[in-house]
């Protein structure tokens, strides 16, 4: 009997938009779109591992979101890239960004590209790519997930429409 490497990667999404420039106008609002999907293969074994990832997270240094850290059911071995207009600026093997440039300074609002490059224990590798919203203002936007809204028991994200979060 054949035995296959596989992993199995629940993508749970709630995207904020492409074009989200925050902005310190009160005037304006922002949101997430929502747009779930899931992946699973069909084949399952012990190697499997399950992924989830925020869509926001706000470096402003009050230890509350401040890191864009994708979730793992197991321990992997992985390497996370982020992009911004195509172009590398950040590339590890720690499985959180925070949002810094070299020299310490923030990063600008917007939407970053990342990709993620997992190994399971049977050596079989996978890529994950998707989008973040950096929010440097803190405010926590309706619809978007954050890390702190994850739940590990039920993996799943909880409050994605929450009463707390502020429309920017």
């Amino acid at each position: 009997m054949k035995y296959f490497g596989i992993i199995l990667v629940s993508l749970f999404f709630l995207g904020c938009s492409d074009d989200m420039n925050l902005s310190t106008d009160s005037s304006l609002r922002y949101s997430c779109d929502k747009n779930s999907f899931t992946v699973t293969p069909e084949i399952l074994d012990p190697d499997s591992i399950r992924l989830a990832l925020p869509t926001t997270f706000s470096p402003d240094g009050n230890f509350f979101n401040d890191l864009f850290r994708p979730f793992l059911s197991r321990d992997a071995d992985y390497q996370m890239s982020i992009f911004k207009n195509g172009e590398l600026i950040q590339d590890s093997l720690d499985l959180a960004w925070d949002g810094k440039k070299a020299n310490g300074d923030t990063y600008g609002n917007g939407v970053y590209d990342y990709t993620i490059k997992l190994r399971n224990g049977k050596g079989k590798e996978f890529s994950i790519k998707g989008k973040v919203s950096l929010n440097a203002y803190g405010k926590q936007v309706c619809g978007c997930k954050y890390e702190d809204m994850f739940n590990p028991d039920i993996w799943e994200f909880s409050n994605q429409y929450s009463e707390g979060c502020d429309d920017i």
